[in-house]
């Protein structure tokens, strides 16, 4: 009942396990070159799925919508980037999101399900 993930890549706003899993405005700053250079890399990105509000908020700011505004942070909101790059929202599956019922089984599968259905 898994996920296979194909031409995927997965990365990180920051790399790192801050205290309390709380990162810093500077730690989150001092990593966006390395998100930007990494998003500039993915020369045929179609898709990129962020998970959790951190991470839409940071990948909005370098892929920014064609026709702003963009959607407030929901689990499944979306918005194309001017260059065509689908960007969707998801909770992030985190425990504190899966053992409270705010990110369910069904939830996560219908995202990734979504996200297959604009591959096609």
């Amino acid at each position: 009942d898994g996920l296979e993930l194909i031409n995927t890549r997965i990365t990180a706003v920051a790399h790192c396990a801050p205290p309390q899993n709380k990162l810093l405005r500077e730690e989150i700053d001092a990593c966006t070159d390395y998100l930007s250079e990494e998003l500039e890399l993915l020369e045929k990105k179609k898709i990129v799925m962020c998970l959790g509000t951190l991470a839409y908020t940071e990948v909005s700011k370098l892929l920014p919508p064609a026709d702003p505004p963009k959607p407030k942070f929901s689990h499944g909101c979306s918005y194309t980037e001017a260059g065509g790059v689908e960007v969707i929202g998801s909770y992030h599956p985190s425990q504190q999101n899966t053992f409270t019922g705010r990110l369910t089984k069904d939830a996560w599968h219908a995202v990734f399900a979504e996200v297959q259905r604009r591959l096609q």
